[in-house]
């Protein structure tokens, strides 16, 4: 008896490898992956447990629109777009409210901007620096540092959308499914 179980399983590992690689992604369930400028984060779709896009303001009159993946383990997973009040107003959010505070962050913005740019065109231009920076995530630590969660952040609301667009799908029809989509094939 004894010989015929480890038989077994090592027939069972021959034939679960010998399955062609969608079989096998199948038995471990269907994915959902997002690649972002901070790294990846892959998740099974069948450990989610709700998916959310919510928007608010913290101190100091930053707009948040922030995107939450919660699952079935301990990790949960956010990813979220910063803005300026008068940013987020002028894309047409009117809860945004802001006052001298508002006033005090845009100029703080604008002078943080302009050296951004300086920078970047002594470097020799390009905006790779300006995407470094509005793609990295902000902690104060430790009062913005959470454990069990994954921070990214994104530049604009519309890429925030589009990867809740993306997580949505692939959570309610449960398909595989990349943040951003694989490139199309350009075979001849």
């Amino acid at each position: 008896m004894r010989r015929i179980v480890p038989a077994a399983l090592a027939l069972l590992t021959l034939a679960t490898l010998s399955l062609p690689a969608s079989a096998q992604m199948m038995r471990r369930g269907n994915l959902w992956k997002c690649t972002l400028p901070g790294g990846v984060y892959e998740v099974a779709i069948g450990a989610i447990t709700a998916v959310s896009e919510s928007q608010y303001v913290v101190d100091g009159g930053i707009h948040i629109t922030e995107l939450t993946i919660d699952t079935t383990g301990n990790t949960q997973c956010r990813i979220y777009c910063m803005q300026t009040l008068a940013q987020a107003q002028a894309q047409g959010v009117s809860q945004a409210q802001g006052g001298a505070a508002q006033a005090a962050v845009d100029s703080a913005t604008q002078r943080a901007q302009d050296a951004v740019d300086r920078v970047s065109s002594a470097m020799g231009g390009g905006s790779a620096l300006s995407d470094t920076i509005n793609t990295t995530v902000v902690k104060n630590y430790p009062t913005s540092t959470h454990a069990h969660t994954v921070e990214y952040r994104v530049a604009t609301p519309s890429q925030l959308d589009d990867i809740f667009k993306s997580v949505e799908a692939a959570w309610v029809n449960n398909v595989n499914s990349a943040y951003p989509p694989p490139a199309a094939s350009t075979s001849k």
